[in-house]
């Protein structure tokens, strides 16, 4: 973040560099909900805000965390669109125009 921020341009490569491994007891598994926060704060604290697409995440976690017994796929849609807004009240302090079309949508 510190680099983009900085002006430094990224670029594809075609040959892997590094692997990354998943595990269940990864803090990047484990702990998604919290991973998540982390992210957004960083996001905050080096931007002043936090995109769209990552409150979306976050709020896409919340939600598969902490499943309803009664979740249809309209309420899962619905619960994910609440909680979108609420992180972006929480982080931004505001909603974006975009954010509020996609979860009007």
């Amino acid at each position: 973040m510190r680099l983009g921020k900085a002006g430094v341009r990224f670029a594809y490569l075609e040959e892997k560099l590094a692997v990354h491994k998943l595990y269940v007891d990864n803090k990047t598994l484990g702990a998604r909900v919290k991973v998540h926060k982390e992210i957004n704060d960083m996001f905050k604290k080096q931007f002043g805000k936090v995109p769209d697409c990552w409150l979306f995440n976050y709020a896409h976690v919340v939600v598969e965390e902490h499943p309803h017994k009664d979740d249809n796929a309209k309420m899962v849609a619905m619960r994910v669109g609440v909680y979108s807004l609420l992180s972006a009240l929480r982080w931004n302090w505001r909603i974006s125009k975009t954010m509020r079309k996609t979860v009007y949508s």
